[in-house]
């Protein structure tokens, strides 16, 4: 867990020296304390380099509902067998440790991350986070929707079609370098201004 006076830090520092982690959850509905985790798929990055990834998919213990393989193609078959939520966020918590998080419609995925991390009685995580969907509209403005699939397509970032959580959480991190390349002041822009 970070402590405060490195999250402190991290807001002046200029974004060419932060690491980031760009993530993605694929779950089974829209509610974390009704609906569950089946995909985490994240990658970290500088502004200059790809790092490592994380990918798994994970075992909900109940059926996933028609509506979420629609969308991402994920079956139950897919996830027997697979480790369980509390197997998996020790491992996801280490793999982000104080990096800033990055992240298409960000309170939707903090927000399953904090409740099932409160719900597998794990430390929760203070990172800061980045919202794409907010980045992409301080810089690419006049879009007619703001969506990660039609931002890509329309700027022509090269990334999958498919939605599952590695693809999305690379495309993510593409929108975010795209984004960071378009600010006038992109080597000395801090985190905090970021936030502006």
């Amino acid at each position: 867990m970070m402590d405060f006076q490195k999250l402190k830090e991290q807001l002046d520092l200029p974004i060419s020296a932060l690491q980031f982690t760009a993530f993605d959850f694929e779950t089974t509905g829209l509610y974390p304390d009704k609906d569950r985790i089946i995909e985490i798929g994240a990658v970290k990055f500088t502004l200059q380099e790809e790092g490592t990834r994380f990918s798994t998919l994970i075992d909900p213990s109940i059926p996933v509902p028609p509506a979420a393989t629609k969308i991402n193609g994920i079956t139950d078959d897919m996830l027997r067998g697979k480790p369980k939520i509390h197997e998996v966020l020790p491992h996801f918590s280490s793999f982000i440790g104080d990096s800033v998080l990055v992240a298409h419609n960000a309170s939707f995925d903090m927000g399953f991350l904090r409740f099932w991390l409160s719900a597998c009685n794990l430390k929760p995580i203070e990172n800061h986070a980045i919202d794409t969907v907010e980045f992409a509209k301080q810089t690419v403005s006049g879009m007619k929707k703001y969506s990660l699939s039609y931002l890509c397509s329309v700027l022509e970032l090269p990334v999958s079609s498919s939605h599952r959580a590695l693809d999305d959480a690379q495309a993510c991190r593409e929108l975010f370098l795209y984004c960071s390349s378009l600010l006038p002041d992109k080597d000395t822009r801090t985190l905090k201004q970021l936030y502006i």
